[in-house]
């Protein structure tokens, strides 16, 4: 547990394994079923000192963000990490993100549509970072897929959806 908002409700949770990638440890943080929504996001700790260097917030300047419960990727040259977020208000959330490694300054993210939203169709997977050959050109990707059982992924300019949706199966029950 990484936070207590209060006493009578759930708890900030870091829900993602850690990512630990050149003396950095990213942490996913979410609330426990969105009861209540908090301020989610990715955290960036000094694997050496433990302190926190930097917190990437799907949503800038509002007190509820959609969470990040799944682990971050890192690409191959360590400059860029990729995130999946849940829902929320507003912001990037059922996104693909892609932030900047040193400074997670958000880059640049993929939203599903949401004419295909689905009744619970965040991101609770990892993204995963592949070479796709398309048109005889090795292309960089990203793929995760969300919570209504689609693999969403994404290409330099191209986002594809590549198996069918159907609503969740395990949705999130409360106590």
């Amino acid at each position: 547990m990484i936070g207590i908002p209060s006493t009578t409700v759930n708890d900030y949770f870091d829900w993602s394994s850690p990512t630990v990638v050149n003396g950095n440890i990213y942490v996913g943080v979410a609330s426990n079923c969105d009861a209540p929504l908090v301020s989610g996001g990715l955290k960036e700790y000094s694997q050496a000192t433990g302190a926190l260097e930097n917190f990437y917030h799907p949503y800038p300047g509002h007190s509820i963000q959609p969470s990040i419960w799944s682990s971050a990727a890192v690409d191959p040259a360590g400059q860029n990490d990729f995130v999946t977020t849940g829902h929320g208000p507003g912001g990037d959330s059922v996104s693909v993100v892609r932030l900047s490694a040193s400074t997670l300054a958000r880059e640049d993210a993929w939203a599903v549509p949401t004419t295909a939203h689905g009744s619970d169709s965040d991101f609770g997977g990892s993204p995963t970072l592949f070479t796709a050959t398309l048109g005889g050109t090795a292309t960089p990707m990203v793929g995760a897929c969300n919570k209504n059982i689609t693999l969403w992924t994404e290409g330099v300019l191209r986002a594809d959806r590549v198996g069918p949706g159907r609503p969740a199966r395990f949705p999130c029950r409360h106590a």
